[in-house]
Order: structure tokens, then C-alpha cells, then sequence
């Protein structure tokens, strides 16, 4: 495993113990007791625990389809610091984000789009916030295509139009496209 090897960094205990129910946890009767922990991490400082932690348990609560989630994955949108609010490393730098790895917001965009929730103010507001990393208004464009209707079509448009980054707009020309068939 690439973890093992004395070059990567290893996981704390509680990066580790968020990834367990990602892969094991199948029923939904944990989601509540899953999202206190989340909501405990969540209000933590940032760091690397807190970002492994959230993402993982942002992606369980999303694919066990937990739609009691469903405000809390918007607040993370609408809320939460974007990941430039801690700053951007200057060149040479290789990772231009200087705040921890994962970003847990794209994973709160892709539950709601997994979650077919209807927040589609907070995911448009994401893809046009430029503050956002590029995957988290990636997902939230993907998202769009899940949870927007024909109504949203003309704003859609709008935004992918003059849309300044590659990724995102293609996903929100192909979620336009899923809109208007």
C-alpha cells in the first residue's frame, strides 16, 4: 500500500478511523451518529485530521443516501471558509491551496447531487464563487445536472458562457445538456 511506504505521510488514528465506515458502514440507522462526528470535526481548527475526517465522513453520509444530511452538506457550501481562505502558496509551489488536504466541500456538493437535493441557490453560488477551489465548483456543477430543472437553464447558460475554467465549464455544458433533454 502506498501509505506504507517512509516517504508519504501516515494518517492520524482519527483520519484512519473516518475511513473505516467509508468503506464498511452500509446502513443508514448510523448516519445520525456518523454526522455528530462530522459536525464535531467540522467546528474543529483546520488541519490535516480535520480534512481527512470530514471529507470521509461527508462521502459516507452521501452514499448511504442520508437526506437528513442534506442541510448540513449546504451549510458546508454556504458557510464554511472556501479553500482560498487560508491563503494561495506562491510559484514554484505545486499545490496552489495553503489550507489541508482533502477539501471536504466537493464531497458535500457531490452528496447533494447524489442526494437529488433540491439546493440548487447553494450549488449555482459555488460554481460561481471563484474562491472555491476548482473541485469543489466542478462538483457542484456535476451536481447541477442532478438536482437543477429546466427553469435553471437560462442562468446555466449564462455562467458557462464565459465560464474561466476548463473543468467546470465542461461539466456544467454537460449538465446543461442532461437538463435539456
Amino acid at each position: 500500500a502506498p501509505h506504507n511506504q517512509k516517504h508519504i505521510r501516515k494518517h492520524s488514528a482519527q483520519a484512519r478511523a473516518s475511513q473505516v465506515p467509508s468503506i464498511v458502514c452500509m446502513d443508514l440507522k448510523y448516519a445520525d451518529r456518523i454526522r455528530t462526528v462530522l459536525k464535531k470535526y467540522r467546528a474543529d481548527k483546520p488541519s490535516e485530521t480535520r480534512a481527512w475526517a470530514c471529507f470521509m465522513l461527508t462521502r459516507t453520509l452521501g452514499r448511504l443516501g442520508d437526506t437528513g444530511s442534506i442541510d448540513l452538506f449546504a451549510e458546508m457550501l454556504d458557510k464554511d471558509p472556501t479553500e482560498t481562505a487560508l491563503g494561495l502558496n506562491r510559484p514554484p509551489a505545486h499545490i496552489i491551496y495553503k489550507a489541508w488536504r482533502p477539501f471536504y466541500r466537493p464531497a458535500a456538493a457531490w452528496s447533494l447531487g447524489r442526494l437529488k437535493a433540491k439546493k440548487t441557490a447553494t450549488l449555482i453560488n459555488a460554481v460561481k464563487d471563484l474562491g472555491n477551489a476548482s473541485s469543489t465548483r466542478q462538483q457542484a456543477a456535476i451536481a447541477l445536472g442532478e438536482v437543477a430543472d429546466k427553469t435553471d437553464l437560462p442562468e446555466l447558460k449564462k455562467i458557462a458562457e464565459e465560464y474561466p475554467e476548463l473543468m467546470t465549464r465542461r461539466s456544467l455544458l454537460k449538465s446543461i445538456e442532461k437538463l435539456s433533454e
